[in-house]
């Protein structure tokens, strides 16, 4: 993934923003490959190797979306079913409007739309984990390995 985070920008250490961008690369490849990955870092980030560009810094990006998930993850209605949830998130995620309150509207979409996208996928990936670990409770429970 180096072209989309470029070259450590601090002799051989990379700088907070690039070390973001490889905490949002995580979040998303779980469930996309690069090739969808690298667009959707494009739309908030533009030049990826450019922070001046960037319609929001990786930093408050990723601060935005982690106010959306702590909402998400201290809902405790065990009747949720995903059309919910996904009305959950697009709600927290538009109110996300005051803390990029700068952006002016087409940013502002951009960002909203990319956070909604970044956030069910970090649900989505949080879900499978959780099967992935049920799944290995149960081979050892019955020794199917």
């Amino acid at each position: 993934i180096k072209d989309l985070m470029g070259h450590p920008e601090l002799g051989k250490k990379y700088s907070i923003d690039q070390a973001v961008i490889l905490l949002i690369v995580r979040d998303l490849k779980s469930v996309y490959d690069f090739e969808t990955i690298r667009p959707i870092l494009t739309t908030v980030f533009n030049t990826i190797t450019d922070r001046s560009d960037d319609v929001v810094s990786p930093l408050r990006f990723y601060e935005g979306y982690a106010r959306v998930l702590d909402h998400v993850y201290r809902i405790k209605d065990y009747t949720l079913n995903e059309s919910t949830l996904e009305k959950i998130v697009i709600e927290q995620t538009g109110q996300l409007r005051d803390f990029y309150k700068d952006l002016a509207d087409p940013e502002w979409n951009k960002a909203r739309d990319i956070t909604a996208v970044t956030v069910l996928s970090v649900i989505a990936s949080h879900i499978q984990a959780t099967a992935h670990s049920m799944i290995d409770s149960v081979f050892l429970k019955y020794d199917m390995k």
